[in-house]
């Protein structure tokens, strides 16, 4: 059979990923090191980073060039 992928669902649960990984670390950073914390915002700057991309080229690619993305952003 065909898989149907609903655009709003893979959204959604991509959001989740991203606010599971801020959650993580906004609850166990103060026990961390200062090495640890560099780590962790290069991880969550990746993750942001490929998010961003990623919802760029399926959402803003379709909309009017007014439209801001992540390079202009950055």
């Amino acid at each position: 059979g065909t898989l149907t992928v609903n655009v709003i669902s893979m959204l959604l649960g991509e959001h989740a990923v991203v606010l599971s990984a801020l959650d993580y670390v906004e609850h166990h950073a103060s026990h961390w090191t200062l090495e640890q914390i560099l780590e962790a915002s290069q991880m969550l700057k990746a993750i942001l980073l490929q998010h961003a991309t990623f919802e760029d080229a399926l959402l803003f690619d379709h909309l009017p060039q007014q439209s801001a993305g992540v390079e202009d952003v950055l």
